[in-house]
């Protein structure tokens, strides 16, 4: 281990030694290092979260961009579900027409 010198003023020494004190730490020198450790860890930790919370938002867009296609295709198939319902609503009025017709034509032995 290398040693380093820091020239700080005797108030910022001194909170350095209390804090030191008060977390525990046999020296100031420990203490600073624990310091640095935690804030590579806290800087590695901040990193991992912006990368996870950009996954997710590219993942919400996906999941977006999914949702308006199915909505899409959903409209698509009810009008088209619409349009094959008219068709079968006609269809059933013109059966229903031509049997009348028949009926009638049976019974009274001429058109409607």
């Amino acid at each position: 281990m290398k040693t380093i010198t820091l020239k700080i003023s005797e108030e910022l020494r001194e909170q350095l030694d209390d804090e030191a004190d008060e977390q525990g730490y046999s020296s100031r020198s420990e203490y600073l290092r624990q310091v640095i450790r935690r804030r590579h860890e806290a800087d590695r930790v901040r990193q991992d979260y912006e990368e996870r919370v950009e996954e997710l938002e590219k993942e919400v867009t996906r999941a977006e961009a999914r949702t308006d296609e199915l909505r899409r295709q959903l409209q698509a198939q009810n009008t088209t579900t619409e349009n094959t319902g008219d068709l079968v609503e006609k269809e059933k009025r013109d059966r229903r027409g031509g049997l009348l017709a028949r009926v009638w034509r049976l019974i009274f032995g001429g058109n409607l």
